[in-house]
Parts: structure tokens; C-alpha cells; sequence
């Protein structure tokens, strides 16, 4: 398992992203110990560990963003939601997207 560490432009005062790369075209992204993003050409695993932090969420569209990944997490009424594919969903813990 090779690591490098990643830090957001965007928030130094959260946590740094930690990167790594689990062979077979896998990355993952490690936010404060939690294995929040993990991903390859044809899938994308989230996970937050039901610790929906703000942090974790702005990470996590952050790291969409960066990569491409074509999805966007927000919260209404204190419910997470993401949309993907022009669909927008309940979030659920460890989601699994097919790209």
C-alpha cells in the first residue's frame, strides 16, 4: 500500500486527506481515520462512518470535484442527500456507485 497525504486548498484547519492506493486501479482517501472515498474506473464506495460531519461532506464534493466523479452530497432539514446521474437520493452509509 503506497500513501501520500493530500491537503485540501480549500480548508487547512480540517483534517489533511491521506491517499492511498490499494493496487487493482483502487483509490482511497482517509479523512481523520475514516476511509471516507474509495474508487476505480467503474465504482465509487462512500463511506463516513455515520459521523456525517460538515467536514466530511465538503471533503467528500471536494474530492468529486478534483476527480470527476459527477456527484454532489448536501443536506436539507439535517438529512444527508447526493445526487448522481440527474438522481437524487436519501444518502446512506457506505453507498456504492456504479460510474
Amino acid at each position: 500500500m503506497k500513501k501520500k497525504t493530500y491537503t485540501p486548498k480549500f480548508n487547512t484547519i480540517e483534517p489533511e486527506l491521506e491517499k492511498v492506493l490499494l493496487g487493482g486501479g483502487y483509490v482511497q482517501y482517509v479523512w481523520a481515520g475514516i476511509p471516507i472515498i474509495t474508487f476505480d474506473k467503474k465504482v465509487i464506495w462512500l463511506n463516513t462512518e455515520n459521523n456525517k460531519r460538515k467536514g466530511i461532506k465538503f471533503a467528500l464534493n471536494q474530492l468529486a470535484k478534483k476527480f470527476k466523479l459527477k456527484f454532489k452530497l448536501f443536506q436539507k432539514d439535517f438529512i444527508w442527500y447526493i445526487t448522481y446521474n440527474d438522481k437524487t437520493q436519501k444518502f446512506v452509509d457506505g453507498m456504492r456507485l456504479v460510474r
